[in-house]
């Protein structure tokens, strides 16, 4: 293995030999593209963003950072940039740039570590503590069916309940084009589905509540929508078979969950950020956002056609016309990120 060097990129050495490696997620101020001193930039063999927000470079946290990190370096993102960067170590030595200031609790120093470590990188457990999924560490019992299913949980993504969205919408259509057994089917597996995952989530904010609030107030915490949208799209999909007191408790639910994620989602975004807010948050879970305001809006109008009063029929129109602003302002966010090359 090749000497693995870190220092900040604008502390330049003279005589460096070996790949200079910029590994920072995000370009470094004050340096201009135009003749940098680097030779390849892998922005995405960086921590993810919601994993730098979490950290915020907390020295007292950098322990669970690099066990969080390493974990993060064999999965779907970061396999490429973590493979290339791993090749390149193989052939030449190599300078690890950031634009950290504390070097010794930063990124680079876990991506150090990590490529000097003696045995293969794919087969090696992350950590000693942190054995492979399916694996136990020596000594150890194999984990049993109630750990396994709390380790399930306590790892919940935030956007779950997109199997029930989608499950529920897939139902709506069917029964629409008459298919009425095949859509009677999907709907109960919606329903199960969202009877097993919200009391899922209720337990992992009680039992893992540090791990659940650095989701909520992550860039991709738009994904907890799921469960205001799921709720929806079962109320409205309840409507034509004339269960509309059991569609009204969805939709109930599903407002008061709107409510408080549609608006508490953005204002926590930007109350909680310790930086500049950047572009580079911005992702495609963001249209939850205007998702969010449009399934109020059409399980509102499913319930108004078949009960008596206009005050569902104006809660549609408004949340309607609060979804198409949410989308048009999510769509300017999206076109407006800046596309960075790699290298």
């Amino acid at each position: 293995m090749a000497e693995i060097i870190c220092r900040r990129i604008d502390e330049q050495t003279p005589g460096e030999v070996g790949e200079l490696v910029l590994v920072d997620r995000v370009w470094p101020e004050g340096i201009r593209r135009q003749g940098a001193p680097l030779d390849v930039w892998l922005r995405e063999v960086a921590p993810s963003v919601e994993l730098q927000h979490w950290y915020d470079h907390n020295p007292q946290q950098f322990g669970e950072f690099r066990r969080r990190y390493l974990t993060e370096l064999g999965d779907q993102q970061h396999r490429y940039a973590s493979a290339r960067l791993r090749d390149l170590a193989e052939h030449r030595s190599l300078t690890l740039l950031t634009a950290t200031q504390d070097m010794d609790h930063s990124h680079t120093a876990v991506l150090a570590e990590w490529l000097t470590e003696p045995g293969s990188h794919d087969e090696r457990p992350v950590d000693a503590a942190s054995p492979e999924p399916g694996r136990t560490a020596p000594g150890s019992r194999p984990p049993g069916h109630r750990e396994a299913v709390s380790a399930a949980v306590a790892n919940l993504n935030a956007g779950t309940l997109a199997f029930v969205m989608g499950t529920g919408i897939v139902s709506t259509a069917l029964y629409v084009n008459g298919a009425g057994t095949a859509s009677a089917v999907l709907l109960w597996v919606a329903l199960a589905g969202f009877a097993i995952l919200v009391p899922a989530y209720g337990w992992r904010l009680l039992r893992r509540r540090e791990r659940f609030v650095a989701d909520l107030l992550g860039p991709r915490a738009f994904a907890f929508l799921t469960l205001a949208i799921s709720s929806n799209v079962l109320a409205a999909r309840l409507v034509p078979d004339g269960h509309t007191a059991v569609a009204g408790a969805f939709l109930a639910f599903g407002t008061l969950a709107w409510v408080v994620l549609d608006y508490g989602i953005p204002l926590a975004l930007i109350t909680t950020l310790k930086r500049g807010p950047s572009l580079d948050q911005v992702n495609g879970t963001w249209f939850l956002w205007a998702v969010g305001s449009e399934s109020v809006a059409v399980a509102a109008a499913s319930l108004a056609r078949v009960t008596p009063g206009h005050a569902l029929a104006v809660l549609a129109v408004v949340c309607w016309a609060v979804g198409l602003m949410q989308y048009l302002l999510t769509a300017a966010l999206v076109l407006a990120r800046p596309v960075r090359p790699e290298g």
